[in-house]
């Protein structure tokens, strides 16, 4: 009975450990809540494909240093269902490729003073480049 006692006492420990690293990763706040829907009213999206001609702000890719977030203000208009985020080791890549792993972690999707938002972490050991869509 001491063990178990002593071995769910050492799991609350850890866990509340995790929980505190999670809250104490750096983050910077990005706001693209000027940018609308995509004419389905559905999809939201951080940036065009890189190449394309229709980023008249010239807002590109996002970077997302390793171990640290981003919080990311929207203009989805309501929570998204969906997060998929699309990485490059370039500001102007010649490909992106979906963010796997760590290297693209949802930590929180809600509502501030600011708007509407998503924090998402970079919990990878590289510096990566972030497109990113919201359903």
């Amino acid at each position: 009975m001491t063990r178990a006692l002593v071995a769910a006492l050492a799991l609350l420990l850890v866990a509340a450990e995790c929980e505190e690293d999670l809250e104490g990763f750096p983050q910077r706040a990005v706001d693209r809540s000027d940018r609308a829907p995509l004419p389905d009213g559905t999809t939201w999206i951080s940036s065009p494909w890189p190449g394309q001609v229709d980023d008249p702000a010239n807002e590109g890719l996002i970077e997302i240093e390793p171990q640290a977030g981003l919080r990311l203000y929207h203009g989805l208009g309501r929570d998204p269902v969906e997060v998929q985020c699309y990485v490059a080791f370039d500001e102007v890549p010649a490909r992106v490729m979906p963010g796997a792993g760590n290297a693209c972690e949802v930590h929180e999707v809600g509502t501030d003073e600011d708007g509407r938002f998503v924090v998402i972490r970079n919990g990878s050991g590289g510096s990566f480049f972030y497109r990113f869509l919201l359903r």
